[in-house]
C-alpha cells in the first residue's frame, strides 16, 4: 500500500507529487501558499480519475482534502489504492430482421452478423460492477 514517503514531490509553485494506482485513480498532493493548511506547512490531496481530472464522486470526498499532515496523507492514499473503479455492465436487446430460406439458415446469417452495426437497441439493464 501506498504512503507519504512514496510521493515524489517537485518544486515550483510549492511542492507536488502525483501518484497513480493500479485501479485507474491518481491522487494529487500539494503544499502551497494557497492550498488548504500550505501555509501551516500541511498538505492538501486530490482524487482524479483516468484522465487526470478531480474525482468529485468518490467515497473519500467531495471535493479535495485538505489540512493534512503526512499520516492523513498516507491514510487517505490507501484508501484511494482500495477503491474500485466506476464500472457498469450494459445489457442492450436488439432486434434484427432479415430474410432466410428456413430456421437453420437464419441462424447461420445472425452467426455471422456484425453487431457493430445495430442502430436500434433498448437497454435494458445497468448495474454497478
Amino acid at each position: 500500500m501506498a504512503t507519504f514517503q512514496d510521493l515524489k514531490f517537485e518544486g515550483g509553485y510549492g511542492i507536488r507529487a502525483v501518484i497513480k494506482f493500479d485501479n485507474g485513480y491518481s491522487a494529487s498532493v500539494v503544499r502551497t501558499e494557497n492550498s488548504y493548511g500550505g501555509k501551516a506547512g500541511l498538505y492538501e490531496l486530490a482524487v482524479l480519475d483516468k484522465k487526470g481530472n478531480i474525482c468529485y464522486n468518490t467515497p473519500i470526498t467531495s471535493d479535495v482534502l485538505g489540512w493534512l499532515k503526512e499520516d492523513d496523507v498516507t491514510a487517505a492514499l490507501q484508501k484511494i489504492e482500495a477503491l474500485k473503479m466506476n464500472t457498469y455492465r450494459f445489457t442492450f436487446t436488439a432486434e434484427v430482421i432479415f430474410d432466410a430460406e428456413d430456421e437453420t439458415h437464419a441462424e447461420e446469417v445472425f452467426a455471422r452478423l456484425d453487431l457493430g452495426n445495430v442502430r436500434y437497441l433498448e437497454m435494458k439493464s445497468r448495474e454497478q460492477l
